[in-house]
């Protein structure tokens, strides 16, 4: 099992633990391990995790931040996911009803490390890790993490 907190400060939590003030988390670190994970550059979260589950860096990833911007535009979007909206509407009065649903794509070009497990048939349970929707299709369950 891995237990990531996004942006605990590890010496800090260490010293917490040691003065016995998490001590759930204490316990699980004295029936574990408990390291220090280094960062990315830039050190942001959708950065980093994705590092953390693909083991690829920024280039090859091509998640940088959490936005960019549309150079048409110049609003921002999320660098994770592509949403294409729905092209057709039935109209009601006032109201328009989507006709279908809108696209929804995964921009992170590199697989997590779940999905090479899934391949050699050891099932995971990804639970909340950030820079997941859309699920990814591997051997288990997930439940989608930020963006």
């Amino acid at each position: 099992m891995i237990l990531g907190l996004d942006g605990i400060d590890p010496t800090l939590c260490r010293k917490l633990m040691d003065e016995g003030r998490l001590p759930n988390l204490s316990s699980l670190a004295d029936s574990g391990t408990f390291k220090p994970l280094g960062t990315t550059t830039p050190p942001v979260s959708p950065v980093a995790w994705s590092s953390f589950m693909t083991g690829c860096n920024p280039g090859r990833h091509a998640i940088y931040d959490f936005f960019t911007r549309d150079p048409r535009t110049y609003l921002p979007v999320l660098t994770s996911t592509k949403i294409s909206g729905v092209e057709k509407f039935f109209k009601l009065g006032k109201l328009r009803i989507p006709r279908g649903k809108p696209s929804i794509r995964l921009l992170r070009r590199s697989k997590p490390f779940w999905t090479t497990l899934g391949e050699q048939g050891v099932m995971s349970t990804v639970i909340r890790v950030p820079i997941t929707f859309p699920p990814d299709k591997f051997n288990g369950l997930m439940l989608s993490g930020m963006c």
